[in-house]
């Protein structure tokens, strides 16, 4: 039986949690980065940009079970990569807790 929870660990994985943040990423294919310049065979780095927030009723009344999927990468190179670790814009996961524990459903941009 799922409980009502306002920690988002109840209902996503450590991957996914890991998805969120910045990681390397060795370019194979052609990619548009976020400044529009086209990467091909160099590390750039890239993390889920969007959050799809479900939730349904579950067997008792007043319990909603919450269903977080994670969508589209986003990809950026190493020069905003400094940028955003010299902002201290590296926390995206405490926007996600703040938007899973407003109890709304829909498609939310993390980043």
């Amino acid at each position: 039986m799922h409980y009502p929870s306002g920690n988002i660990h109840s209902c996503v994985s450590e991957q996914d949690i890991k998805s969120i943040s910045w990681q390397p990423h060795f370019c194979f294919l052609p990619r548009r980065l976020e400044n529009g310049r086209l990467a091909w065979l160099e590390t750039v780095y890239k993390r889920k940009s969007k959050m799809h927030l479900s939730r349904y009723p579950d067997h008792s009344p007043g319990v909603f079970r919450s269903i977080v999927k994670f969508k589209k990468y986003v990809f950026i190179d190493r020069y905003e990569f400094m940028i955003e670790k010299l902002k201290g814009d590296d926390e995206p996961f405490a926007k996600v807790q703040h938007l899973f524990r407003k109890h709304r459903t829909g498609h939310f941009r993390i980043w």
